[in-house]
Order: structure tokens, then sequence, then C-alpha cells
């Protein structure tokens, strides 16, 4: 007769994965002629469940130098940009997503700027990122015990 043996150990039960391009409008104190540069730094995010559904919670900082009073001088405008984007999310069979799995987020593509322009005297940036979420549950692995018993070894 086999013998057997349970082994309790942690597995992927859900993942969710999406990429995102969001547009922001962002005022300066001063009038900008000329855009100089963007950098987006400080990325800090974390999963969340609420009712159900999955959240990345996000916050990072935009950087973007720019030109004014015709060009002869320039500025960076620092802002701080936060938010929840929701993931879809798809389960394993026979699991259901509940608080007793552990969240993960990774992000696949970190914030990066990929358009940027000056309208009305206001800065348009468009922000695009993607992140992924796996859910960590428990899973339990059966195998089979060997009845051979192995020769010992001697490492000396």
């Amino acid at each position: 007769m086999a013998n057997y043996q349970e082994i309790l150990t942690k597995a992927v039960v859900g993942k969710g994965k999406k990429s995102f391009e969001n547009e922001y409008v962002l005022e300066s104190n001063l009038k900008p002629s000329k855009v100089l540069g963007c950098w987006v730094i400080n990325h800090l995010m974390k999963p969340l469940l609420k009712d159900g559904l999955v959240y990345v919670e996000d916050e990072y900082e935009v950087h973007i130098w720019y030109a004014y009073d015709e060009d002869k001088n320039t500025e960076l405008h620092k802002e701080k940009i936060t938010y929840n984007e929701l993931i879809p999310f798809k389960m394993k069979k026979n699991e259901e997503l509940t608080t007793k799995q552990e969240l993960k987020a990774y992000t696949i593509n970190y914030p990066s700027c990929i358009e940027l322009k000056i309208i009305d005297e206001k800065l348009y940036l468009k922000i695009q990122k993607e992140f992924r979420v796996d859910a960590i549950g428990e899973a339990v692995i059966r195998v089979q015990l060997s009845d051979l018993v192995d020769e010992q070894i001697d490492l000396d």
C-alpha cells in the first residue's frame, strides 16, 4: 500500500493585470512657454481588496521642467499624484477571493510620461503604467513516499 503525505504551501490562486493611460491637467504659478522635460519618480503602490474587487492604490511624483517668460527662464514644477486603479481579476477554479489570501502587486511598466504639452498656459500630461496583482493562498500538495531507503552517503 502506498504511503502519502500532505505538504501545506502557498500558491498563486488568482491573477489580475492591467495597463493604464491617465491624463492630467496641472497648473503652475508661472505661464509656461515651452516644455523641457518630465520625470516620474518615487513610485509607491499597494494592492487593496474592497467589496470583492481588487484595486492598486498608487502614488508618485511628477517633475516637469519648463521655460517661461518667452523662454528666458526655467522652472521645475513638482506635484504628487495619488489614485486607486481597479484591476480586473480572475481566480483559479473552485477558489474565491477573500481576505484570507495575501495580495501582492508588481509593476510591469513603471509610470512614465508619454505625452506633455502646454495648452492655455496649463500643463497637459499623459502617464502610462502597467500593474499585475497576484492572490496568494494556501495549497496542499499530496506526495507519495518511497519505501526505499537511501544508502548513507559519506561526504568525507
